[in-house]
């Protein structure tokens, strides 16, 4: 039996899409992706299965579009296929999910971990010939999981990426105004801090050089038992594990952790000096209206912190334009604040009311045209930002996990500890560069007729990227 997995949304999603494909994997299926491909439904991308499994997102109205396109492209190419969609949507709407024609199974989020003994009684359903749809279980009756524990949880194959994602929690009890994630996630669970590290061992023997930390709001890790202090402490436990390694932590809010917090993160060794540190808004009367709990100030204090541990401390963020009442003067607070605390990278959103949520029947709507205007602006202040930011890095030495290599054109490519995309073009590249790390000495980003690039990322989702040289240490 083939089996394929398209993953929309975060790295929770994808963590818990490898975590199914392993339990495929267990099964005899045979998957025929390595890593799903979301845009698909766009791309023209299909992969012939008999098992399609759509993990999807619900955080805007587009990620809602794109799973009901992946779901009907794929019925399409593969009308005999079984599709189940699981995921945030399907925790959210799953009765829109239902009727879409073709649609075999929908569980949510609480389900997953029981989600292959279903797909296994629906397969065998189908191949004793009932063809009838079995019923999608109930939010409130269904085998949704461990609700206070862990969800799914996976040790990765070998060698199959040269970082490996850890899910340290899931859930969250924040209710931002615009935020429909706690509603499909629910409340927050903690993994066992001993869970943790023996997943942390095994990825480490597989041979995963870097460890991604993630959760819906990682920052609250041990606050659902009482613990604020427990992210630091697994963190720092990680790090005293054998080996070398680096650890990475994904998005943390600014309304769980604060200056403090950030200056025992940046002091923890083998954590990498980087942080997706979402801000959504310049402006503190925005901030307030979006229930996000501090002010401007409070998010540059955490910014100023990190940057005096490392001056060099790579910083990316999430924003959205166009929020019920927005000014002309709020995104002009933004744009200062986005200049202050010099990004590499600013995910720009534009505002998506999600039913249920407080900010969805807020007054003061922002034409969509002004909307798409302040995107473009926000875009070509933060790429003049992060180019600004590369330049400081000039002729400094960053240590690079080398992710990707090409000996015959002398090109290898990886990510600093501080998340600058990094290139080395040498004779001297070899392949036994690939998943090991290398000191390199940052140079200025050039394209092939030699001139300078600035901003480097020039308007588009790309990471900035530098190009740099080898020093020869003992990596």
């Amino acid at each position: 039996m083939r089996a394929a997995i398209y993953t929309l949304g975060c790295k929770v999603n994808q963590y818990e899409s490898d975590a199914l494909r392993r339990q495929l994997l267990e099964q005899g299926y045979t998957v025929m992706q390595e890593d799903g491909d979301s845009d698909m439904a766009a791309t023209g991308d299909f992969q012939p299965a008999d098992l399609y499994i759509v993990n999807s997102c619900t955080v805007t109205h587009l990620a809602d579009r794109k799973s009901r396109q992946l779901i009907r492209r794929l019925r399409k190419e593969a009308p005999d296929s079984c599709i189940v969609v699981t995921g945030c949507y399907a925790e959210t709407d799953r009765a829109a999910l239902s009727k879409i024609a073709g649609v075999d199974l929908v569980a949510g989020n609480l389900e997953k971990p029981a989600l292959i003994g279903q797909i296994r009684q629906l397969m065998q359903e189908r191949a004793g010939g009932d063809t009838k749809r079995p019923a999608s279980p109930n939010a409130a009756d269904a085998g949704r999981g461990n609700q206070s524990g862990s969800s799914l949880s996976r040790v990765a194959q070998a060698g199959r990426r040269d970082r490996a994602f850890i899910k340290i929690e899931d859930g969250c009890d924040r209710f931002c105004a615009y935020c429909i994630i706690p509603f499909a996630r629910g409340a927050v669970r903690s993994r066992p801090a001993d869970e943790v590290i023996v997943e942390a061992k095994a990825v480490l023997s597989a041979g995963h050089r870097e460890i991604v930390l993630v959760g819906i709001n990682a920052a609250l890790y041990g606050h659902d038992v009482g613990d604020p202090d427990a992210l630091l402490r697994l963190i720092s436990d990680l790090a005293e594990l054998p080996g070398d390694f680096r650890i990475r932590l994904g998005s943390l809010e600014p309304n769980v952790i604060d200056k403090a917090t950030a200056k025992k993160l940046a002091a923890i060794d083998k954590l990498c000096p980087h942080m997706h540190l979402a801000l959504q808004s310049g402006s503190d009367r925005i901030l307030k209206a979006m229930q996000r709990r501090y002010a401007a100030d409070d998010y540059l204090a955490i910014v100023r912190e990190l940057k005096q541990q490392d001056p060099g401390y790579g910083l990316t963020t999430d924003i959205i334009v166009g929020f019920p009442g927005e000014t002309e003067e709020d995104f002009q607070d933004t744009l200062a604040l986005v200049e202050k605390a010099g990004f590499l990278k600013v995910h720009a959103f534009p505002f998506s009311p999600r039913q249920g949520t407080a900010a969805a029947g807020l007054p003061g709507r922002v034409p969509a045209q002004i909307v798409k205007e302040r995107m473009r602006r926000l875009t070509e202040r933060s790429d003049q930002v992060a180019g600004t930011i590369l330049k400081t890095q000039i002729a400094k030495q960053r240590r690079v996990l080398i992710e990707e290599v090409d000996p015959v054109a002398g090109v290898a490519e990886g990510y600093a500890d501080n998340y600058i995309r990094v290139r080395i073009e040498s004779k001297d590249v070899a392949a036994e560069w690939k998943r090991n790390f290398q000191t390199v000495e940052l140079d200025i980003a050039r394209n092939r007729t030699d001139k300078e690039i600035w901003p480097v990322c020039a308007g588009t989702a790309a990471m900035p990227l530098m190009t740099g040289r080898r020093i020869i240490k003992d990596d």
